[in-house]
């Protein structure tokens, strides 16, 4: 039988001759392939001296580093049960999940000595990644004493666009057929430079991670996304292959578009949520050849993939299904769709995460048959090609009509002056939810101009039940860790000011409540 193992699959060809760059940090710094393997050796052999319990489960709360993936490799090593968490969050928050997971113990910085505050109710052991980075001299680990040889990984939690991450359990397996997927696909080479942006607590982020060092290829890892340090690092590095966030498109969109700076990448792929479809068409005009998005979740990886020669016909769509995967879309009795009608996106793929960790009712719920309920409305072509409609949980019912935000929102995104928006179904005393329109601009002195710009094209443009009842402007954005706006954090502060958006239609109606 196969052993899929992450630390071997990218640590065995490599020997003291193997100088060529794994990673480049945010420093600037240069870490070879051969250093990679030595820095990964001796932190593991650390972590055995530290961790004296069979089984462990590591809480790790670090930053995107160098150190962190020498810790995740070494995980990979021991087979020890890891979750990298989001730095930002709070103690109360850190504290649930350790709770829900029962971790043993978790990896920081002595920078977060706060935290050890923790210890007191959970018995967890706190261990400081500057101890681990300690030089000793290597020797062979004998891992058996501590573990038990299972192929469970990582836990990573979704993004919590619903309000409610979920604990996703990934095998090393599947890490390594994921990053294999992602390599025949965008046929990545040794000699690509790949730049990593996204949070390494978040799938997407670990995919970029082990899909360069599985190839052998180069790593750019950014601590967090920061479009000039992007910008500047893509030019500096010559970077080859590129994932970015559907929502931080727009803060570089501007130079991607007009500046001739970025000729170095071969592969731009958008992911994560809908694009603004003004800035996918000039994108999709400029990088015609190298242009892709794909469509997938952190249960299921990419399932769907738009190819820069499908992309002039095809643009609304987020691709054509993968070859390896299936999809059905459902109505609400979970009776299958015909094409081109809207239902639930339900998934199957060889790429499937394992379970919701400690949580078979929601591993069960999350099911029908072999197909991931993915909780996203979308449509299939007679082409086999998916077009991804709304979050069903953002579906907004008003006057008992499905009204499906990304509809309003790709007309509102059409002003130039409108740089991102989202629309929300909020509380309404007569049609049940009013559509709000809250929409990010430059300069807020220019709302009621561009309001009035907005109703005009809107009105002209989608139907009556369509219209928002509201417009809200602001000058920035609360966005998840994942790069999504915070929609929950949205639509409960809106619904807390008690807004009563339906009094000037009820007002003409003569109608009273």
């Amino acid at each position: 039988m196969t052993e899929y193992n992450l630390y071997k699959k990218i640590i065995k060809k490599i020997n003291s001759n193997t100088n060529k760059t794994a990673i480049i940090n945010d420093n600037g710094d240069k870490i070879s392939y051969y250093e990679l393997k030595k820095s990964t050796e001796n932190l593991s052999y650390n972590l055995i001296k530290n961790i004296k319990y069979r089984n462990p489960k590591l809480l790790i709360l670090l930053d995107n580093s160098e150190f962190l993936i020498y810790l995740l490799l070494a995980c990979s090593k021991l087979h020890f049960l890891n979750s990298p968490i989001n730095t930002s969050l709070k103690i109360d928050q850190i504290y649930k999940i350790c709770k829900l997971i029962k971790f043993t113990h978790i990896i920081t910085t002595k920078k977060n000595a706060s935290i050890s505050g923790i210890n007191k109710d959970l018995n967890i052991k706190i261990i400081f990644i500057e101890d681990l980075l300690s030089k000793n001299i290597s020797y062979k680990i004998n891992s058996k004493n501590y573990h038990d040889l299972n192929d469970d990984f990582i836990i990573t939690f979704s993004s919590g666009s619903t309000g409610s991450p979920k604990p996703i359990l990934l095998t090393q397996k599947i890490k390594i057929k994921r990053a294999q997927h992602a390599i025949e696909i965008y046929k990545i080479k040794k000699n690509d430079i790949i730049i990593c942006p996204s949070p390494i607590h978040h799938s997407l982020g670990q995919r970029l991670v082990f899909v360069s060092l599985i190839n052998y290829s180069t790593l750019v890892l950014m601590k967090n996304f920061n479009p000039l340090q992007w910008e500047n690092n893509v030019y500096k590095y010559k970077v080859t292959f590129a994932i970015i966030i559907s929502s931080q498109i727009p803060m570089i969109a501007k130079k991607l578009i007009s500046s001739n700076k970025f000729h170095s990448i071969r592969c731009l792929i958008a992911s994560s949520s809908s694009i603004n479809e003004n800035i996918k068409e000039k994108l999709i005009n400029k990088y015609k050849n190298i242009f892709h998005e794909m469509y997938g979740t952190a249960e299921l990886s990419t399932v769907s993939h738009l190819k820069p020669s499908q992309s002039l016909n095809k643009k609304k769509s987020v691709g054509k299904i993968c070859s390896n995967s299936r999809i059905l879309i459902l109505d609400k009795k979970f009776k299958k769709i015909s094409d081109n009608k809207i239902g639930q996106i339900a998934c199957y793929t060889p790429l499937l995460f394992k379970k919701y960790y400690n949580n078979n009712k929601l591993t069960s719920k999350s099911f029908f048959k072999k197909y991931f309920l993915t909780g996203d409305l979308g449509y299939i072509d007679k082409d086999n090609y998916l077009f991804f409609s709304s979050r069903e949980k953002d579906v907004i019912i008003s006057s008992g009509m499905n009204i499906y935000p990304s509809d309003i929102e790709k007309e509102i995104l059409k002003n130039k002056f409108v740089k991102e928006c989202i629309v929300i179904g909020i509380n309404d005393k007569y049609f049940g939810e009013a559509i709000l329109a809250v929409c990010l601009i430059n300069k807020i002195e220019n709302s009621k101009k561009i309001e009035n710009i907005l109703k005009k094209n809107i009105l002209e443009n989608l139907a009556s039940f369509q219209q928002p009842m509201g417009y809200e402007f602001v000058d920035k954005f609360q966005y998840l860790s994942s790069g999504k706006i915070n929609k929950i954090f949205y639509k409960n502060y809106y619904n807390s000011l008690d807004l009563d958006l339906s009094y000037k239609i009820r007002s003409l109606m003569g109608i009273k409540i």
